[in-house]
């Protein structure tokens, strides 16, 4: 088998893996980073839109439009979205993996930034106006997709055009199984704001909300070959998503992605030239195509971009033909090219 050789950001303190639980529990988020292809309009994947019938969705960036130009605190995209002066907000949500335990608190954290340049149509004069103001973000917990919300927290203005991080705790009163991030006035009054988000954690279950220390993360090493890497990926049996893990690199950092794919990614650094080939294999199409968009995800969140990787059903002759990574029965081969 091709053996790797590791950069030193690999000698990382991180990570947990979600088929041990051992140390540390979490409710996960299905792309905590956003990655999508940019579009106006657009919900990244595993996201719903919360607004008004009547407004258009957030965007999801950098893509140019609306002068924002800002780069993504975590792999390639991010999510804006918008307060506007007829007194419509914007916010997305998801439904969660698990639902939240009554009684049991929970720290959440998430990156932000203002846009110093984001420019768009009033709701009120229909003329070209400033989206630059500062707002708050809200954090709604529900039973239901955008309805009978409750609120968890808020956040202070947003007013740092540099990425920057906001925690949020609180402790569920229901067996909630939505979370939605909503964009919100600072004041009384209707205007014209914005904020960038990316980045986020999972639901972290904390052992009391008289605590508001981060958890600490348990130590694994790490892998040293793409096989040892590539069989280390597991999918979801039932959600058919990547795994996740929530680790921190060793310059104090933390991730939430799927750590195997973390370290193949950071392992290209070396040489900008490699690419990647994965064939990937499942029950059936709705499965294959659905593992696919996961790893396309989870790729673009550690830094690899969509030009360097190929991804592809799985075909019977796969198994005849040299790999790198991998086997036909873990449903997952790697080529690097």
């Amino acid at each position: 088998m091709r053996k790797l050789s590791l950069p030193l950001v690999l000698l990382f303190t991180c990570c947990l893996n979600l088929r041990s639980q051992q140390a540390l529990d979490f409710i996960p988020l299905q792309n905590p980073s956003f990655e999508d292809m940019p579009g106006i309009g657009k919900l990244p994947l595993g996201w719903y839109f919360c607004g008004p019938v009547n407004e258009t969705p957030p965007d999801i960036h950098p893509g140019g439009w609306f002068k924002v130009t800002k780069e993504a605190h975590e792999g390639f995209t991010y999510v804006g979205m918008v307060v506007r002066d007829n007194n419509t907000v914007e916010s997305i949500g998801q439904r969660l993996r698990q639902p939240m335990v009554p009684g049991q608190c929970y720290q959440f954290r998430l990156y932000a930034a203002r846009s110093l340049e984001y420019s768009s149509i009033s709701r009120a004069t229909y003329q070209l106006a400033v989206f630059d103001q500062p707002v708050q973000l809200r954090l709604w917990a529900a039973t239901k997709n955008c309805i009978e919300r409750v609120l968890l927290g808020e956040s202070q203005a947003i007013e740092n055009p540099e990425w920057t991080a906001y925690d949020f705790q609180f402790e569920a009163t229901e067996a909630f199984n939505h979370l939605i991030l909503e964009a919100y006035y600072t004041g009384p009054n209707a205007y014209n704001g914005s904020v960038l988000i990316d980045k986020l954690s999972p639901l972290m279950m904390l052992k009391s909300c008289e605590s508001s220390s981060r958890p600490t993360l348990p130590d694994l090493n790490a892998l040293a070959s793409i096989d040892q890497l590539v069989a280390s990926i597991r999918f979801d049996p039932i959600t058919e998503q990547l795994e996740t893990h929530y680790f921190q690199d060793k310059n104090g950092n933390d991730h939430y992605l799927n750590q195997f794919i973390w370290q193949l990614v950071k392992s290209l650094d070396a040489d900008p030239k490699q690419k990647l080939l994965f064939a990937i294999g499942g029950l059936n199409k709705t499965s294959i195509q659905t593992r696919m968009l996961s790893l396309q995800q989870m790729l673009m969140q550690a830094g690899l971009n969509p030009k360097r990787f190929t991804i592809r059903k799985l075909r019977k002759k796969d198994g005849k033909k040299p790999w790198d990574g991998g086997s036909v029965e873990g449903e997952v081969l790697l080529r690097v090219r």
